[in-house]
């Protein structure tokens, strides 16, 4: 019998660290960001709603798409959230398998990022053109995706000083020249 008790009151214990151990909001992120989209300035509502997107592309498409749509209407007066817009949207249609418009989409942030010079237009820039040459290599051009990203992706992430996205984009450029058996190159 008190070998019962003993061991009730073990899992009673364990049971309750383990609880303690979670957190009160199961997703703090999405909750803070959701705040900033109920609360903020357009300008910081537009942000929110853009890394919401992102956060649902994986998950929930449609949410995804929401949220970008928020993102333009908070964002209209501010040029460069509409910029970014539209590169979370290049994202959304890749995830949904539509090319042409991922491309466009993609593109249209290209040509809106160009304004600025900020480290983070540069990067997101750099990133712009990454995506737009996966899709080209996904389409079987393996010489265009090397093409964009010596030419553009990596000039910008140096320009940005975004070490890491340039690590990715060589990391990649690699594996062009293995996958076309240029070893010297690669």
């Amino acid at each position: 019998m008190m070998q019962k008790i003993r061991l009730t009151t073990l899992i009673f214990f364990v049971s309750a660290c383990c609880f303690a151990q979670l957190p009160a909001k199961p997703n703090r992120y999405t909750d803070s960001l959701n705040a900033v989209v109920q609360n903020g300035n357009d300008s910081s509502k537009s942000a929110a709603a853009l890394l919401l997107s992102y956060y649902w592309v994986a998950r929930d498409t449609s949410k995804s798409r929401q949220f970008i749509d928020l993102a333009r209407i908070a964002g209209k007066q501010y040029p460069y959230q509409l910029a970014l817009s539209y590169f979370y949207e290049g994202v959304l249609f890749y995830m949904k398998s539509d090319i042409a418009s991922s491309e466009r989409s993609f593109q249209e942030a290209i040509k809106r990022l160009k304004a600025f010079d900020t480290r983070e237009a540069l990067s997101f820039r750099s990133q712009a053109w990454h995506n737009y040459g996966i899709l080209q290599q996904a389409k079987g051009d393996e010489e265009g995706f090397a093409r964009i990203m010596i030419d553009e992706s990596i000039p910008l992430a140096q320009q940005a000083r975004d070490t890491a996205y340039l690590g990715k984009n060589y990391l990649d450029l690699a594996i062009v020249f293995k996958n076309t058996q240029q070893y010297d190159k690669a």
